[in-house]
């Protein structure tokens, strides 16, 4: 899955100054009261901790390509490097995003007479000057949100560029998020977040590819918690081919299913990460 998402890879630069922004409201409090509840961070946030926790990083090192794998932890060896290229081409994309959104907590909305409540933050770094506008508004149950950047050093510049946009319900518990890319002065639609968060082990994202110029079009990621159970599944479009990680939180235990590997027969290891036999 290559993704071309040339301005997520902009802004992600940004990742720095978004941690340290946000921590002082820059905005009057007006009307806020009644503004709708930011959406959480897991409504982008593919979470692999679980790997970090285990030596993901020293595993990779070691193995790179998944190819030398010793024969006793070949099975998790092999998650790894493909976890390890998930976050490179998806998930780390969307950790600017995320932090955009944990910005806006700390400031506090205005109400428009356009019926737009309106979050509003800047920060500046390495020549950048950089303002973000969350946006949102209520209709009914449903609510809708714009993030409008505004970059003059940026290459192309960014004049309230709509970075992402989406809708959830007033319940917070679901939703929808659309990123775009700055094309020829556009924002251009280039991937799709549905997220549901019934509970902090009941929750699920599922990334889509929809750059319509995209040799990846319609590759997805899917990303679910029940439980202690975590799995994702990515779904290769061009190939008509699907692959599975699943593992356990607690007790460490987990499975690989692909079809380039063991014969694209599910591949499982133990609690100590060695190579098991799977359960039925």
């Amino acid at each position: 899955m290559k993704k071309n998402l040339a301005t997520l890879a902009l802004l992600a630069l940004f990742v720095p100054m978004l941690a340290g922004c946000g921590k002082e409201p820059t905005a009057p409090v007006s009307n806020a009261v009644n503004a709708p509840a930011v959406p959480p961070a897991s409504s982008m946030n593919f979470d692999f901790g679980f790997f970090d926790a285990h030596g993901a990083a020293q595993t990779y090192a070691a193995h790179p390509n998944g190819a030398e794998a010793t024969l006793e932890r070949s099975n998790w060896i092999n998650a790894v490097v493909r976890v390890v290229y998930l976050n490179l081409t998806v998930a780390d994309m969307f950790e600017a995003p995320v932090l955009a959104l944990q910005a806006a907590l700390s400031q506090q909305p205005v109400l428009g007479d356009d019926g737009w409540y309106t979050w509003s933050y800047a920060f500046s770094d390495s020549g950048h000057n950089v303002s973000l506008k969350l946006r949102a508004r209520v209709d009914g149950s449903i609510v809708t949100w714009r993030m409008l950047a505004t970059d003059p050093q940026a290459v192309p510049a960014m004049n309230d560029f709509l970075w992402f946009s989406g809708e959830t319900r007033l319940q917070n518990d679901r939703g929808f998020w659309l990123f775009h890319d700055l094309r020829n002065g556009s924002a251009v639609p280039v991937a799709r977040i549905d997220w549901y968060n019934g509970a902090e082990r009941d929750r699920s994202l599922t990334f889509r590819n929809v750059d319509g110029s995209s040799p990846d079009l319609d590759d997805s990621l899917e990303y679910r918690v029940a439980d202690a159970l975590v799995s994702v599944t990515l779904h290769d479009q061009s190939a008509g081919t699907n692959s599975a990680i699943v593992w356990n939180e607690t007790t460490g235990t987990g499975s690989l299913t692909a079809p380039d590997y063991n014969n694209g027969l599910r591949a499982c290891w133990d609690a100590s990460q060695q190579n098991t036999s799977c359960p039925n």
